[in-house]
């Protein structure tokens, strides 16, 4: 799929948990009304305690990463520690875009939204996969 395919939403919140931020599925499948799955699954992240005050790797909800800038910074600070980063935003033609710059051994990886966080999820998503 390409980058420009990636569009925001729970499911791009569910491949950013997995692929860049370390999440995983829970194994139980749950009923699509409860808040915290996405398409029925639930996902578990190592780092934080569960809701209700479970232990580490307990299910929570899937931060709002592709549409949120707060819940998108914390991909930003999970990719500075091992990269540098740059997001900026440019016009042309009279259109405004952000664009997400990610800086690795020998290459790089940008991606272009109209909005920040799709840039920094479409980034993400192609460091994950080597792209």
């Amino acid at each position: 799929m390409e980058t420009v395919d990636w569009q925001a939403g729970r499911s791009l919140d569910a491949m950013i948990a997995e692929r860049v931020q370390g999440w995983t599925r829970h194994p139980e499948r749950m009923h699509e009304s409860d808040n915290r799955t996405i398409d029925g699954v639930l996902y578990c992240n190592p780092g934080l305690p569960g809701i209700n005050g479970g232990g580490a790797g307990h299910t929570n909800v899937v931060p709002y990463y592709s549409t949120d800038i707060a819940a998108a910074w914390q991909i930003v600070e999970t990719l500075a520690t091992k990269q540098m980063v740059k997001l900026y935003n440019e016009g042309s033609h009279g259109r405004w875009y952000w664009e997400f710059f990610i800086w690795t051994k020998g290459a790089h990886m940008t991606a272009s939204a109209d909005t920040a966080p799709l840039a920094i999820c479409r980034a993400a998503l192609k460091l994950s996969e080597g792209a």
